[in-house]
């Protein structure tokens, strides 16, 4: 009988004790401030988990010709290229001040190995806590996906779509 009356009070002190570390403000919230124990993988595997279950499957209904990568490349310029960087150089030092640093999409020592349904779910929602936003009511369903096949083909572009990147 002891041994489940520590067990349920170990239990309680565990929510009061996040409480506590919340509402006294000791979390980080700047975003130079390091990361919480854990967050950033935590994050991650919601994230993942999210695109998996919600990604559109099958055939995208734009497919990656080189007038979608070049249009892709257009609205990625305009929209995108400020916190992600273009072919030629890294994010701009704005989305170095944001947390978490948003990745640098078209680094040509990366590739983007994700299929264009999960790319185009991110383009599509956004990434909550983040400085992503989503972009459904900003972009055409077609626009959207122009952009997800530009970036999961960034590193076969037509020189008309580099160019656009530049």
């Amino acid at each position: 009988m002891k041994f489940i009356i520590g067990f349920l009070i170990g239990l309680a002190v565990i929510p009061v004790a996040l409480y506590i570390y919340f509402s006294r403000g000791m979390a980080p919230v700047a975003t130079d401030s390091a990361p919480m124990p854990f967050e950033q993988e935590l994050a991650n595997m919601a994230l993942d988990a999210r695109i998996q279950k919600e990604m559109p499957r099958g055939v995208p209904p734009v497919q990656a010709t080189d007038d979608n990568l070049i249009a892709g490349a257009k609205l990625f310029s305009e929209r995108c290229g400020g916190c992600h960087g273009k072919i030629d150089k890294q994010p701009s030092p704005f989305s170095k001040s944001l947390f978490p640093q948003p990745p640098w999409l078209l680094d040509p020592q990366n590739k983007i190995d994700d299929p264009p349904g999960a790319v185009y779910w991110v383009v599509t929602n956004g990434i909550r806590l983040s400085a992503m936003p989503a972009f459904k009511n900003m972009l055409t369903d077609e626009q959207r996906w122009q952009v997800s096949q530009m970036l999961v083909n960034s590193h076969k572009l037509p020189p008309a779509a580099e160019a656009e990147l530049k």
